[in-house]
């Protein structure tokens, strides 16, 4: 039995978290976007591309630590996104994003006994509020352009 049952839990948490996220999802399915949105989009490309690069690492601490990875996959409220605009999505991906970066932070706190664990998930969590701070400003200039207008 694997005595960090515990640890090898939270980091298959946050790999799933991050390997199934909606970035990622979204980069996978393309939504439509209009020429206004290519911030967004861009943003978004960038951020999918860093939560698969984070799910390689925590994918090969957990072989490290001779823990199975657990299967899993995009939640199927995801589908329900197909036929929704780029920006429209942008908003559902800072709630989702917001929801996921504090599920995150209890992962991080579940690998205190693991120094060198808890450190790589604080890296990403750290470039995980990067992207919130960047998705939220995107946001604002985007509420600020629609009551200007």
């Amino acid at each position: 039995m694997n005595e960090l049952r515990e640890e090898i839990t939270a980091l298959n948490r946050a790999l799933r978290l991050l390997k199934y996220s909606l970035p990622v999802y979204l980069r996978q399915i393309q939504p439509w976007r209009r020429r206004n949105s290519e911030k967004a989009a861009e943003l978004l490309a960038q951020w999918a591309a860093d939560h698969e690069e984070w799910a390689r690492q925590i994918s090969a601490a957990l072989v490290d630590l001779r823990g199975e990875i657990e299967p899993g996959g995009f939640p199927t409220r995801f589908a329900a996104l197909h036929d929704l605009s780029m920006g429209y999505l942008v908003q559902v991906v800072y709630e989702t994003q917001v929801s996921d970066t504090k599920a995150l932070a209890q992962c991080v706190r579940q690998l205190a006994k693991v120094p060198w664990l808890g450190s790589l998930l604080e890296q990403i969590l750290r470039k995980q509020h990067d992207y919130l701070d960047k998705l939220r400003s995107l946001l604002e200039q985007k509420q600020s352009a629609s009551t200007a207008a």
